[in-house]
């Protein structure tokens, strides 16, 4: 989700970017997160299996992806399931390590599996999309499934039905040029990149996978006020500037309320709808 609010490496703008991430959008993820938990228990529950499991949760960021997992998993009874989470941003680590403090968990600062061990599930919650060698990455997942594994991930199809990311980078980019954009040239945006359907399975089935699933999900996201919506850009020059801050709130507002019928005389509050794509796949 690469957002260019400041002149950094992609792994360096998360890591400071860790802190909006975790207030303003892991609990508005956290419906995606609890379904995707579920999913794995029901296979879990559906193929009993008495042998030392293993998980990887890939791109882990502030760990929450992960501890949802674990907290259902415990919560049902199943114990021999070993975890372990990898992410390339060290703030984002470091957040992962203080929310899964409680917990016997690996967590690596690596966006490369290096080590030579097979994990039963690897997961990847809205991480494959910004990822520069697609290929490489579900090739390294190939390699590390075990036989009858499953590989679960889940990213955002396009800009048009991601409302709340489209809305921000479109005021980000009227901050830095000053220009107003419409959403469909958010379209080719690579941090959007997100083939469709036919040529996504072909991705897959090219390094070896079948997908069993593809699932279409409904993720509503409320916000209190504008302010706490643009807080997640909070790091970028103008959110702190008075002035600044305001011309970037009235675009903000123009878009939602042209584009997305919010009415602001009558509340503060709105709500945003976005659409996610999960794949569920195993090894041919």
């Amino acid at each position: 989700m690469r957002l260019h609010l400041i002149n950094t490496e992609m792994s360096d703008e998360w890591s400071m970017l860790s802190g909006a991430y975790e207030d303003v959008l892991l609990s508005r993820f956290q419906p995606l997160y609890n379904f995707i938990a579920n999913l794995i228990l029901k296979h879990i529950t559906s193929n009993p299996q008495k042998k030392k499991l293993r998980l990887l949760d890939y791109g882990t960021g502030p760990g929450e992806p992960l501890l949802t997992i674990v907290k259902l998993l415990k919560d049902n009874g199943i114990e021999n399931i070993q975890y372990e989470g990898m992410d390339s941003s060290s703030g984002m680590i470091a957040l992962a390590q203080q929310r899964l403090i409680d917990f016997q968990i690996d967590l690596n600062h690596s966006d490369s599996i290096t080590n030579l061990e097979a994990y039963d599930f690897i997961v990847s919650s809205l991480v494959l999309p910004y990822i520069s060698n697609k290929n490489q990455l579900l090739q390294e997942f190939y390699q590390h499934l075990t036989n009858g594994g499953l590989l679960i991930t889940c990213h955002w199809s396009k800009a048009s039905q991601v409302a709340f990311l489209s809305i921000l980078k479109r005021v980000i980019l009227f901050m830095t040029n000053n220009q107003q954009s419409v959403e469909g040239n958010l379209e080719d945006d690579w941090s959007f990149s997100c083939a469709n359907e036919e040529l996504t399975r072909n991705l897959y089935e090219q390094q070896g996978f079948r997908i069993q699933n593809w699932l279409c999900f409904k993720l509503s996201m409320s916000f209190p006020d504008i302010r706490t919506f643009l807080s997640f850009a909070r790091i970028a020059p103008w959110f702190n500037d008075e002035n600044l801050y305001l011309k970037a709130e009235s675009e903000a507002k123009r878009i939602l309320t042209e584009e997305h019928g919010k009415n602001f005389f009558e509340n503060k509050s709105f709500q945003l709808e976005n659409d996610a794509v999960i794949i569920i796949a195993t090894k041919n």
